[in-house]
């Protein structure tokens, strides 16, 4: 039974991680209605941080440099954080390669959390608690008791809508008839607790909420919020290549989910129309693929302030994926003016001939024949370079903090 005590107007958050650089809480406090927010690590303003912050990056070690920007420039009053709890889980799980053994601890290290949460949560200052999936079933099981409402970020495709989508590419490229060991009746069901629980769910895709309600989740219950960046971080310009090839482009994992093996396979059968540059961490096998094409090369992670000068080298950027919630790299690209190609599951804003092309995920000759036609077409990559540029208040964060006000205080 829901207590009718009397809460205050404003929403808790407990995320963690500094998920979208903090996004969730930034905006909220801008506007007066954050409570109190709750995370893991975090970097509390200080005089240990502006000192890091004040000596040159080559001096402090990459680790302290990035805790150094656990930070979201909020009141220290209203933050509370639980690192060592979560250098323990990084500790563990960094041992463990058996995914159910992960997603063990993963749960483990989520119900901590919570119970973190449920103890230090001042009742009296909120009536809404905002979470992402998988981290919200204990704190939603308490607030409910208690008369707050929950508000459920479901930030990617479901559990069991994963495992349908990986297991068929696996079945298709390798001939494995499954993903081996994931229990994913396990991993869906606190999954699934959490939707039944929560009193609105945030999605920030189309994709994302139709794979819900094919699963049941009622759609009265589920509103769209795509997401949005900081497009001052990325300087925009029309594209209009010059040289005989394009620049193609790829950020992010380069794993089987992304679509690398139909990009490198694409690639291949392109040739010399194109260079192409890959971004992010890799498998061994898979660098050596992209080691071996002479129009590919693969770079390996690089630090985030690197990435605007690959985007102002790139003429298209691609994302095969096979999976996204909405792949906020893709609205990074379409900032800067890139036209992007990519598939309808990467939940993206793009729209297919107007500021990129859309092909099928798992399709390398649909991938292979949206490369060749811009290539053979530098004009039409000028043209959606201009229609995205035209377009790009849509993708700031600002325009997101509206979208996701609005859904909260709407439904």
């Amino acid at each position: 039974m829901e207590s009718d005590k009397k809460h205050g107007s404003g929403v808790y958050v407990a995320i963690r991680g500094s998920r979208m650089h903090y996004a969730i809480p930034r905006q909220l406090s801008e506007r007066g209605l954050l409570s109190q927010f709750f995370t893991d690590t975090y970097f509390y303003d200080g005089i240990a941080r502006d000192m890091i912050q004040g000596i040159s990056p080559r001096i402090i070690p990459t680790w302290l440099r990035r805790l150094s920007g656990r930070n979201a420039n909020l009141p220290n009053s209203i933050v509370k954080s639980y690192p060592l709890d979560d250098l323990l889980f990084r500790l563990k799980v960094k041992r463990v390669e058996d995914p159910n053994k992960r997603i063990s601890l993963q749960s483990e290290a989520a119900a901590k959390f919570n119970r973190r949460v449920i103890r230090d949560l001042n009742a009296g200052l909120g009536s809404a608690i905002y979470c992402i999936n998988g981290d919200a079933l204990e704190i939603f099981q308490n607030c409910r008791e208690i008369g707050i409402r929950c508000l459920l970020e479901q930030c990617i495709v479901p559990q069991r809508t994963q495992y349908e989508l990986l297991s068929r590419k696996f079945i298709r490229s390798r001939g494995h008839t499954s993903l081996g060991t994931w229990d994913v009746e396990r991993a869906a069901a606190r999954e699934e607790a959490e939707w039944r629980l929560a009193d609105l769910i945030i999605t920030p895709s189309e994709f994302v909420r139709d794979s819900m309600v094919s699963l049941g989740v009622p759609p009265g219950k589920i509103v769209v919020v795509p997401y949005g960046v900081d497009t001052d971080a990325f300087p925009c310009r029309v594209r209009k290549p010059k040289n005989p090839h394009l620049n193609l482009l790829f950020v992010g994992a380069a794993t089987v989910r992304k679509g690398i093996f139909e990009l490198l396979d694409a690639a291949r059968r392109v040739g010399s129309c194109i260079e192409l540059r890959i971004i992010g961490h890799a498998e061994e096998q898979i660098s050596c693929l992209a080691g071996a094409e002479s129009n590919v090369r693969f770079l390996g992670k690089v630090a985030r302030s690197e990435i605007v000068e690959h985007f102002e080298w790139a003429d298209i950027f691609v994302l095969p994926t096979l999976m996204e919630g909405s792949a906020t790299v893709i609205y990074e690209a379409l900032a800067c003016g890139i036209p992007v190609i990519t598939t309808p599951n990467a939940g993206s804003l793009v729209r297919h001939g107007h500021d990129g092309l859309i092909v099928e995920p798992g399709d390398t000759e649909g991938l292979v024949n949206a490369i060749l036609e811009l290539a053979s077409n530098h004009l039409e990559i000028t043209r959606m370079s201009v229609n995205a540029i035209e377009s790009r208040d849509r993708l700031s964060v600002s325009s997101y903090s509206e979208r996701l006000i609005n859904a909260i205080s709407e439904h």
